[in-house]
């Protein structure tokens, strides 16, 4: 079972690259030279509220043209596209087939716009310090699950974790009802994932680091990367099982408190099978974020005195602030837009006086550090 594997030559790439690969690349992030500034996109884009809505999941455009023209918004060329795009996955995610594009997922919320924020450039410097320090034991890589991320990011508390499927213990300490708390995790989760994957997928673009989300397994106090045919049986037991509760996403499992005894009937499901191929039981899995520090960037880098960033914890310290004032923004921003006439699917939630205080309640409580 030994999951994703790299081959013999990259491995020895990956070990042999030095340290101050990392030191040179700190340089940048911390202002030296950076290369090209994410482009800001012209006043004259249009916002998407008003149309991006009456997009479906499946819905195909035959290329980017036709694409802009049902969104109404101009046709951009070169690094103006490439940013309208980026604006773009903050509405909705789609897929390239050929000229095509397809919807894949359409927001509920519009996403917070992390990428003309402070935000991407602190998670890189946080995501490559964690890599100097592995560098240090002679690793060149690092496999955290979503909610080791956050926290080794100091984007969230331990409440964040803790109560993420135990809405409602997380109302009895709160004192917060399930509607608003079910309201708060679908609209923050997506956001701070969405936050990092664009922040490892820059770094990636530049040949820094290679990622990739695996899934994980774990047994007998060890974990690994699932092998492809581990990955069908956990994916089937859970369609199984999705059916069997009567729910068409995972998302409903999470919002109706189910999660535990879904992933409880999952394992019972696949552990059956692995035990049927006399293979060893799991006791859980997850999703992880599998990242390795890239070897194109070898090529002239300057030696430098030092190797972990001097000063993260103010960095980490910046970061979480972000994050809280940004959501409590969002907030506000949801109420104010509801009053001005605008309907979101939860609008019982949103339209209640104490919709803001609540959100803010639960923000302090599980995200700030």
């Amino acid at each position: 079972m030994g999951g994703l594997m790299m081959d013999k030559s990259c491995t020895f790439i990956f070990v042999n690259i030095k340290r101050i690969v990392l030191k040179n690349i700190y340089v940048q992030l911390l202002g030296g030279t950076m290369g090209k500034r994410t482009k800001v996109l012209p006043d004259y884009f249009k916002p998407l509220t008003d149309t991006y809505l009456s997009l479906s999941n499946g819905q195909e455009f035959k290329n980017y043209k036709d694409l802009c023209l049902y969104l109404k918004q101009p046709i951009a060329n070169g690094n103006t596209k490439v940013s309208q795009l980026e604006q773009f996955n903050l509405y909705f995610e789609s897929e390239r087939v050929g000229n095509k594009y397809v919807i894949t997922e359409v927001y509920e919320y519009p996403l917070i716009d992390y990428s003309n924020s402070a935000y991407r450039s602190l998670i890189q410097k946080l995501v490559l310090d964690m890599l100097a320090v592995l560098y240090e034991d002679g690793k060149p890589s690092i496999l955290l699950s979503t909610n080791q991320m956050l926290i080794t990011l100091n984007m969230v508390n331990s409440n964040y974790r803790k109560y993420k499927n135990k809405h409602k213990l997380l109302g009895l300490k709160t004192k917060i009802e399930l509607e608003y708390i079910r309201d708060f995790y679908n609209m923050t989760d997506g956001k701070l994932v969405k936050a990092i994957d664009n922040a490892l997928n820059s770094l990636k673009s530049k040949c820094y680091i290679g990622w990739q989300k695996v899934m994980v397994i774990a047994y007998e106090y060890k974990i690994e990367r699932a092998d492809e045919w581990v990955r069908q049986i956990i994916l089937n037991a859970q369609s199984h099982v999705l059916q069997q509760m009567n729910y068409r996403e995972i998302y409903e499992v999470i919002n109706n408190g189910k999660w535990n005894a879904f992933n409880k009937m999952v394992i019972a499901i696949v552990n059956e099978e692995l035990e049927e191929r006399e293979y060893k039981k799991i006791e859980y899995y997850y999703t992880a974020y599998d990242i390795v520090v890239g070897d194109k960037i070898i090529v002239e880098c300057n030696k430098l005195d030092r190797y972990v960033l001097d000063n993260k914890a103010e960095i980490m310290k910046e970061l979480n602030k972000e994050v809280v004032e940004r959501n409590k923004e969002g907030y506000v921003k949801r109420y104010d837009k509801m009053l001005d006439g605008y309907e979101y699917k939860n609008n019982k939630v949103i339209c209640n006086d104490d919709y803001i205080d609540s959100g803010n309640t639960l923000i302090d409580y599980t995200l700030k550090r």
